[in-house]
């Protein structure tokens, strides 16, 4: 509502009622009002509710004037009412206030001059029986009237009749003639300033309007089209008013009865961490027991040996020479630079040397005078034909060349030399080595085939070339390409009886595990072992007499948890109680956590559910 020092404009809105725009008039402070419709409004598909709204202009003196855009039915119904209407944006001009100023006729036909004429009469009755009806108030009942008796007066009128509501096609809603025990309100006792006063004290009630609503038919797209509905049609409503708010009642409680039994569920993760435990036992073996002892930390022990003979063919890769030496003949000389030399004495193969380093012997003895000369024929120490060839100058092996020295005596011919293969040393023993390895391997799979209820203790197996069993049918020097190997390996070994003996294990590391209380808990828990166990047998001590057998194991232990348990603990517990057991169950480093859903749920009314699948419990390893 905008107002000025003159005029007073008031914006009727879609949602806006007949009493909100009489409260506006009523608290106007100007004498100019303008009623503007910019929307669609129910106010403006009935002419009475504009009398209305012009009646209460007239009695609080007001000017008013309608402004109504772009809706020619409201502006038909409003110069009906009489009230002087415009269909532009701008404020009326001097003119048009004169004008609304001027009370205009309403626009009669003779049907409704006749019917005003039977509602003169009622009115004159009406005002006999209450005298403290008031004009204002006959007016409206006189409108009311004047409506309801045009309609009466309507005829070829199609209706259709269901269920206490009369379809009008075409025209408004006829009353029904032979219906003489329909209510016609008297609104003659009814003081409008009073409730309009009261409607604006309490905004959230409107009687009034509603009161209008229903005695006025509406006509929202079309005037030719309207559904109207009858007092027995209310009065069924009310008959039934109490039933449907029980039933509303009903099945809202029902449905909050479901959701609480049905919605919420309760989310648990119980988080585990595996433990390490270990142990270290040392069992006595005993050939004549047949059940472990873990007690007595007993065991019963055999021994098996195994002898594999085992042959292989070598590859010879030693290298020989063959060939002829090389002779020719040497002069030797013995001088005397000091006058007081002896004879010189060289016995047979006495090794003389080339310049060039090859090396030759004497063939037969002989002896040197002083300052004398002597050729003797030698040959080479080895074959080849680079003997052939010697340098000229020699010396005498073990004597100075003032002693001693020689010259070659002619040609040095007959040396030669032809590669071939032997069966060397190293063949024989490469070859032996990896027969030997292969041998054993050999031995020892057939050791671990004896097993059965046994097990072989590995470090236990030993294992040895049979003596004299090593021999080749080639001399180890001779010509050969290929030579044949074979040799005999003997293997033993010691067993332990195993049949019960993981399970032995797993509980001596159980009950390790309890003894030290790895998860630091009073409940009496249920542990199990992984899979994954580590055990270390070997043998410490042997003697003719006693074998001393040393077990390591090592795995991890963790709770045994029963989720089936855990669930049929917690139903239909309370919140409190229920959450004070999931913090005793705590397994690890991390607490037990749980979460109630739907989140957005009271937190007051948080349990734990009974029904099946209400408790998700998750075991989480760490």
């Amino acid at each position: 509502m905008e107002e000025n020092e003159k005029i007073t404009k008031i914006v009727v809105g879609r949602e806006d009622e007949l009493t909100d725009v009489v409260s506006g008039i009523l608290n106007a402070k100007t004498d100019r009002i303008i009623l503007t419709f910019a929307e669609e409004s129910d106010i403006l598909i009935s002419s009475i509710n504009l009398s209305v709204i012009k009646e209460t202009a007239e009695e609080e003196g007001k000017v008013l004037v309608c402004q109504i855009i772009k809706n020619p039915t409201g502006q038909r119904n409003s110069k009906i009412a009489g009230i002087t209407t415009i269909d532009t944006p701008n404020n009326p001009t001097e003119d048009v206030w004169e004008k609304a100023q001027t009370p205009e006729p309403v626009a009669k036909s003779p049907v409704v001059e006749k019917s005003e004429a039977k509602l003169e009469e009622k009115s004159t009755t009406s005002e006999s029986s209450n005298s403290k009806s008031s004009s204002f108030e006959t007016r409206i009942n006189e409108a009311i009237q004047k409506s309801r008796t045009d309609i009466e007066k309507k005829k070829d009128v199609k209706t259709i009749h269901q269920d206490g509501i009369i379809i009008s096609v075409g025209e408004d809603l006829p009353s029904e003639e032979n219906d003489t025990s329909e209510v016609k309100p008297n609104l003659s006792n009814l003081d409008f300033k009073d409730v309009l006063k009261t409607e604006q004290s309490h905004k959230d009630r409107k009687p009034l309007f509603s009161f209008l609503q229903f005695l006025s038919p509406k006509t929202k797209s079309s005037p030719s089209n309207t559904i109207s509905t009858q007092a027995p049609l209310t009065r069924k409503f009310k008959k039934l008013l109490p039933i449907l708010l029980i039933s509303v009642v009903f099945i809202t409680a029902l449905v909050l009865v479901v959701y609480l039994n049905t919605v919420p569920f309760v989310k648990v993760r119980v988080f585990v961490k595996a433990q390490e435990v270990s142990i270290e036992r040392t069992f006595t073996g005993d050939a004549n027991i047949k059940e472990i002892d873990f007690e007595a930390l007993k065991i019963p022990i055999k021994t098996e040996s195994v002898e594999e003979a085992r042959s292989t063919s070598i590859t010879a890769t030693g290298r020989a020479f063959k060939g002829e030496k090389s002779a020719g003949a040497v002069t030797l000389t013995h001088p005397n630079p000091s006058g007081t030399c002896t004879a010189l004495s060289l016995p047979a193969g006495q090794v003389v040397i080339s310049a060039d380093g090859k090396t030759y012997s004497l063939d037969s003895a002989i002896s040197l005078e002083c300052d004398s000369f002597l050729t003797t024929p030698v040959h080479a120490t080895d074959i080849g034909e680079e003997y052939n060839t010697p340098s000229s100058y020699f010396t005498v092996q073990n004597y100075s060349s003032t002693e001693v020295f020689g010259y070659r005596s002619g040609t040095f011919t007959g040396g030669s030399k032809t590669e071939y293969t032997v069966l060397s040393l190293s063949d024989v023993n490469t070859a032996s080595d990896e027969l030997k390895t292969s041998s054993i391997s050999e031995a020892e799979k057939a050791l671990q085939e004896k097993q059965g209820e046994w097990a072989l203790i590995t470090d236990s197996v030993k294992s040895e070339i049979k003596k004299d069993s090593l021999k080749t049918d080639v001399a180890i020097g001779a010509e050969a390409t290929q030579a044949n190997l074979s040799l005999t390996v003997t293997s033993s070994g010691t067993y332990y009886y195993s049949n019960g003996f993981d399970a032995g294990v797993a509980t001596l590391l159980t009950t390790e595990a309890q003894t030290k209380n790895l998860f630091q808990t009073d409940q009496n828990l249920d542990l199990t072992l992984g899979e994954d166990i580590q055990k270390d047998v070997s043998v410490v001590q042997k003697t003719d007499n006693s074998v001393l057998i040393k077990l390591i194991a090592s795995g991890s232990v963790q709770p045994k948890i029963d989720k089936t348990e855990i669930v049929n603990t917690l139903k239909g517990k309370k919140w409190k109680e229920g959450t004070t057991y999931l913090d005793g169950l705590k397994y690890s480093d991390k607490a037990t956590m749980y979460e109630f859903n739907p989140v957005n749920f009271p937190q007051s009314l948080y349990y734990f559910p009974k029904r099946q699948g209400g408790i998700l419990v998750e075991i989480v390893d760490i």
